[in-house]
C-alpha cells in the first residue's frame, strides 16, 4: 500500500509539473555587455541561461534604453546556442536606429537543427518610416523537434548605415501544447497599426499587417490592456482552451467637443492632390498624422509642427488619416488615391 501511494503521490507530481510548464521563453537582452558605442563580436550568457553569439553589435539605445541589442547593416547578427525540446514559434520586436539612413531595414531570420542544418528561413522587411515604431514579427509555423538554434541576421545594404533593434524575443518549445491570440484593434470601426497590448506584464505590438500576435499561450485565463494614440485604453481578458483565438478590440476615440475641436485642431482639412495626402489646420499645432491601409497597416506617420503637412504615396487606394493633437484630440478622415 506504501508502495501504492509512493507511485501515485510521484505521478501526481510529474502531473503538475507538466500541467505547469512553461514552454515560453522571452530574451530581451539586458544582459547583453556590450556598450552603446562601439561595434564588436562576442558572446554572453542571457535569459534561460542560452549563450548568444554576437558579431557586429552593440547595446540599443531605441527601446528603453536598457533593453535589445543593435545590430548594424551588412549582416550584424545575433545566435543561441542550441535549445532543446524543439521550436513551434518565436516573435521579435525590431526598431531602426536613429541614423541618417532612410533605407528600409532587411532581417533574416534562420532556424537550425542541431546538426547546424538550416531548417526554416524567413525573410522581413522593416519599411523605413520616420516615427521608428516597433514593430513586431512573428513566425508562428516552425514546429521542429530535437535540437535548435535561432539566429537573426540584418542584411541591410552596405551603403546605407541602416541599423536595427532587436528586443522582446519570445521563443516557444513543443514540451507542452501552446497557442496563440490574435487581437484585432479597430478605432470606429477602421483598423489601426499604431496599438500597443500589455498581457501578463509583457507589451506586444502590432506586426507590418496591424495584427498583435501573442504567442505560448497555456490553457489559462489572460488580462489585458491595449493602448493607442488618442483613445482610451480598453481591458479585457481572453480565455484560452485547446486552440488558438481571435479577438477584436473596439477602442473608443477621447471625444472632443466642437469648440475643442476647433481650438486644437481647427477642424484639419484633410484632402488629396495627386498622389499626395495634404493635411491643413488653421492655426499652427503640434501633433501627429497617421495613414493606414484599409487593413490597418500604418503606411506614414509624420509629426505635425505647422500649418500644414503633405504625405506622398506611392500607391492608390483607400486610407484612413487620424490627425491627433498633444492633448489627445483627434480627427478621422478617409481618402482615396487614385
Amino acid at each position: 500500500m506504501k508502495q501504492f501511494y509512493a507511485i501515485l503521490v510521484l505521478f501526481m507530481c510529474v502531473a503538475f509539473n507538466t500541467l505547469n510548464a512553461q514552454p515560453r521563453y522571452v530574451e530581451n537582452f539586458e544582459l547583453f555587455p556590450q556598450d552603446w558605442t562601439t561595434f564588436s563580436d562576442g558572446s554572453f550568457v542571457g535569459n534561460n541561461d542560452v549563450t548568444w553569439t554576437y558579431k557586429r553589435a552593440r547595446k540599443s539605445e531605441v527601446i528603453d534604453g536598457t533593453k535589445g541589442i543593435n545590430l548594424k547593416n551588412n549582416y550584424g547578427e545575433v545566435k543561441s546556442s542550441t535549445l532543446g525540446n524543439g521550436l513551434k514559434s518565436l516573435s521579435f520586436v525590431a526598431k531602426p536606429v536613429d541614423t541618417n539612413s532612410t533605407a528600409d531595414r532587411t532581417i533574416i531570420v534562420r532556424i537550425l537543427d542541431g546538426a547546424g542544418v538550416t531548417k526554416v528561413t524567413k525573410n522581413y522587411t522593416y519599411v523605413y518610416d520616420a516615427s521608428h515604431n516597433e514593430v513586431q514579427f512573428t513566425i508562428d509555423d516552425i514546429n521542429l523537434t530535437g535540437d535548435c538554434v535561432i539566429w537573426i541576421m540584418n542584411t541591410s545594404a552596405t551603403s546605407a548605415d541602416a541599423e536595427i533593434s532587436i528586443s522582446d524575443l519570445v521563443y516557444v518549445d513543443n514540451s507542452t501544447p501552446t497557442y496563440m491570440a490574435n487581437f484585432f484593434v479597430t478605432v470606429d470601426g477602421v483598423a489601426i497599426g499604431d496599438a500597443s497590448l500589455v498581457l501578463n506584464g509583457f507589451t506586444y505590438f502590432p506586426n507590418d499587417f496591424g495584427v498583435i500576435k501573442v504567442i505560448g499561450l497555456i490553457t489559462d485565463n489572460y488580462a489585458y490592456t491595449v493602448s493607442a494614440p488618442g483613445c482610451y485604453d480598453s481591458q479585457g481578458s481572453i480565455t484560452i482552451v485547446g486552440e488558438d483565438i481571435n479577438e477584436g478590440v473596439e477602442l473608443q476615440a477621447i471625444p472632443t467637443a466642437a469648440n475643442e475641436l476647433s481650438t486644437e485642431l481647427s477642424k484639419a482639412n484633410v484632402f488629396v492632390k495627386g498622389r499626395t495626402i495634404t493635411v491643413d489646420v488653421k492655426e499652427q499645432v503640434t501633433g501627429h498624422v497617421y495613414v493606414y491601409s484599409v487593413s490597418g497597416n500604418l503606411i506614414a506617420h509624420r509629426q505635425l509642427h505647422s500649418n500644414s503637412i503633405d504625405i506622398p504615396l506611392s500607391e492608390s487606394g483607400l486610407y484612413i488619416v487620424r490627425v491627433v493633437s498633444v492633448n489627445n484630440f483627434q480627427q478621422i478622415d478617409k481618402v482615396v488615391i487614385r
